[in-house]
């Protein structure tokens, strides 16, 4: 699992195996440098997997999730040209229409991203600056549902019979899970976009420093 999304993440055309079971940080690190992977992004990779909190029972027959979170935390203090500047680079990171502010506590910035309500925060904590992004996919999966229960509705109407009761609702089901877990997939990569895009964007100023993993789900 950390090879294949690693792979992904620096969108690598080589097919990486995911039997790394049983096998130490350091040695998965080494595979992926032989395959042309950049080890720190392994390692970022393996932290924020190790941090996911475990899927649900809905979650895992459904295919992924209704709500993304992750966070990171900056070691440095806002002020007000610090939270333009990461605004500025999620708002480039993000390539879609939203609304935010920015001020010397930090920023908040929201948007529609297919379908789905993301939003991106910063304000300052205990550890420094939280950075935290959240994408509710609640209405998505509401639509999705209802666009199943419509399509195995219309096969009733037009099959009835055995084939009908059977094999065309679980054929439905099937490719609506297959459609949801792709989808988990894309948007659990677009999130890791958006927090790269704050690490390549320190902020001025502070005491620097570098940034502590995500955690989320």
């Amino acid at each position: 699992m950390i090879l294949r999304e690693a792979a992904q993440s620096a969108d690598s055309p080589a097919g990486m195996r995911a039997s790394s079971s049983g096998l130490s940080l350091e040695q998965i690190k080494a595979a992926a440098a032989e395959a042309g992977l950049d080890p720190s992004l392994v390692e970022r990779v393996a932290l924020r997997i190790a941090q996911r909190r475990p899927a649900s029972f809905l979650e895992r027959v459904a295919g992924g999730p209704h709500r993304h979170r992750e966070t990171i935390h900056l070691p440095t203090t806002m002020n007000e040209a610090n939270s333009t500047r990461l605004l500025s680079a999620i708002r480039a990171a993000a390539e879609v229409p939203g609304e935010g502010r920015a001020d010397a506590s930090g920023f908040a910035w929201h948007a529609w991203y297919r379908g789905n309500r993301l939003s991106v925060t910063a304000h300052e904590d205990s550890q420094g600056t939280r950075i935290q992004v959240l994408l509710d996919r609640t209405s998505h999966m509401v639509l999705t549902v209802l666009m199943s229960l419509c399509a195995i509705g219309m096969w009733f109407a037009m099959e009835p019979g055995v084939l009908a009761i059977t094999v065309i609702p679980i054929g439905v089901l099937a490719a609506a899970r297959k459609y949801w877990k792709s989808s988990t997939r894309s948007l659990r990569k677009r999130i890791a976009e958006l927090l790269d895009a704050v690490r390549e964007s320190p902020p001025t100023g502070g005491d620097g420093g570098g940034v502590k993993e995500p955690h989320g789900s």
